[in-house]
């Protein structure tokens, strides 16, 4: 069998019928009409194409086309078995074969873009974009320009810009806006960016996603103007929150996470604000963010309306009520929190998340007993509750009500034994009372695997070292407290552990420090007149 490479064998049969096919048009006896030789490589050339275009045959197409060049050898036959070899995977071949038919036709188009397509995949990037570069010396189509474009965004966003852009002049399509916006991002050209999304809005109308993006881009750069006008064609009821609603709820969260926008154009932001309760009222998310906009800009008053409008939509669910919740007690409108829990509860009366936050409430107003009453009704339908187990531990730790709370934590840790607000707060209620220091050495131990760089954590082990009489450790651990919180209570506990050192100056130091950030703890004086 023969062993010789294939690409060898095939150049062989190439040379061979050119040669055989010269021979035949310069000998008298054996010529053949030129008509017939183009018959028969028509028909050649069709079996090929036939072949090629039933996918999975390149290899059988490649002997017709062999075939059709014994009869024409134009470039249109070699770039056919070119072709047919990239889709075999053989480069090389496809590359000869290729540049062959370029020899014989310098302007064909389709050659050039085949040239292209196989130095790109032989990782040959620059000389695959030199080629298609050929093509804008002929006449290149919109498809040509596109592919061209697509070679030069990798290598060269500019140029794959003015290609996009001039292509967009003639017809605008939103596949050719979409690679712009792309590409204006990259190179972080806003008005670029805003031009584009403008385009495509004007294109596609109708389409949120492009609006959405538009209205950051109008927000970020003050144009208000413009962002009423395009906030104007989204005003239809959208109980789905898949259209409209979700367009003014992109304007309003771009305004939101920009306070220097909201700081430099408040009447706008106002006008928008009130324009969305007048269009969008019965869109609940629309007006919790635009409450929670307004609260950020000190007016309670407008952010209640919006709130008050959220929670008797139709469409209105728990999380509604949660969020106007959480907006008031945000602004310390505990009363008003009250009324939207009370509201949600008779709506929604299995839903717990609506009693925690009752609870919170009654915490938040020193009423802990009714919070603890609202834990056990908590628990009462849903007993594995953790949560509801580790905050009345706290409750009742917090009224010295020890053995009700160690029995909370207990509960809670049966649950969870990896709690690390339950670890942290049973470790430092044992500490204090200097019970288990061990266990409670343990437990602050496994809050900080769970969360490392928590202050609150951080300074609880500090605690129960210094309690340890581990000064050094403890110091350590009170230096990261501070570094990651440093509150008034981390400075007070951080002085006791220097002093416990001998270092009374530094003590007095972080007492001082202690009291700046806690004017109430009138007691550190006297710690610090101790060592005047």
């Amino acid at each position: 069998m023969p062993t010789a490479p294939a690409r060898w064998a095939l150049s062989s049969i190439v040379f061979c019928s050119l040669t055989l096919l010269c021979a035949a048009q310069n000998t008298p006896g054996t010529a053949r009409s030129r008509a017939d030789s183009v018959r028969r490589a028509k028909e050649y050339f069709i079996n090929g194409t036939t072949l090629q275009l039933q996918g999975g045959r390149a290899a059988e197409a490649i002997l017709e086309f062999q075939q059709a060049l014994r009869f024409d050898t134009t470039s249109a036959c070699l770039a056919a078995i070119s072709r047919c070899y990239v889709e075999l995977g053989k480069l090389q071949l496809a590359h000869e074969y290729v540049t062959q038919a370029l020899q014989r036709n310098k302007s064909s188009t389709d050659s050039w873009e085949l040239l292209a397509e196989i130095e790109v995949q032989r990782g040959r990037y620059d000389e695959g974009l030199q080629a298609y570069e050929q093509i804008l010396k002929l006449n290149p189509s919109r498809r040509h320009l596109l592919t061209l474009a697509r070679l030069y965004e990798p290598r060269d966003a500019r140029r794959a810009i003015e290609i996009y852009e001039s292509l967009i002049e003639s017809r605008s399509e939103i596949f050719v806006l979409e690679r712009l916006m792309e590409l204006y991002q990259r190179l972080n050209d806003n008005s670029g960016l805003l031009r584009t999304y403008s385009r495509a809005a004007e294109l596609e109308p109708t389409n949120p996603r492009i609006a959405i993006s538009l209205a950051f881009g109008y927000v970020s750069q003050g144009m208000f103007d413009e962002l009423g006008v395009m906030l104007s064609r989204w005003t239809g009821r959208d109980p789905e929150m898949n259209g409209a609603a979700r367009v003014w709820l992109a304007a309003l969260s771009a305004i939101s996470e920009d306070s220097l926008v909201a700081g430099m154009y408040p009447e706008r932001v106002w006008e928008l604000v009130d324009e969305s309760f007048r269009v969008h009222s019965a869109a609940w998310p629309v007006m919790c963010l635009s409450g929670a906009l307004a609260g950020s800009m000190n007016d309670t008053n407008r952010m209640v309306r919006h709130l008050n409008a959220a929670v008797v939509s139709p469409d209105a669910i728990a999380e509604t009520y949660l969020e106007a919740f959480r907006l008031s007690m945000l602004y310390d409108l505990n009363d008003r929190a009250m009324r939207y829990v009370h509201q949600g509860q008779r709506k929604f009366p299995s839903d717990l998340r609506l009693l925690y936050a009752e609870a919170s409430v009654h915490y938040e107003q020193g009423n802990d007993e009714a919070a603890i009453a609202i834990y056990r009704s908590i628990l009462e339908v849903s007993p594995l509750e953790g949560d509801a187990w580790s905050q009345m531990g706290f409750l009742y730790d917090r009224n010295r009500r020890t053995d009700s709370s160690d029995a909370c934590y207990e509960k809670a840790l049966k649950i969870d034994p990896r709690n690390p607000f339950v670890c942290n707060n049973y470790a430092y209620s044992l500490c204090l009372r200097g019970v288990d220091l061990q266990r409670a050495l343990k437990l602050s131990q496994t809050s900080l695997e769970v969360e490392p760089e928590n202050p609150a954590y951080l300074d609880t082990f500090a605690w129960i070292l210094f309690t340890l009489k581990r000064y050094d450790q403890a110091e350590t651990a009170a230096k990261s407290a501070i570094a990651f919180g440093g509150n008034a209570t981390h400075y007070e506990h951080y002085g006791h552990i220097l002093e416990a050192k001998g270092l009374t100056d530094q003590a007095v130091e972080a007492w001082k420090t202690s009291m700046r950030l806690d004017p109430k703890r009138v007691h550190l004086q006297n710690m610090i007149d101790r060592y005047r």
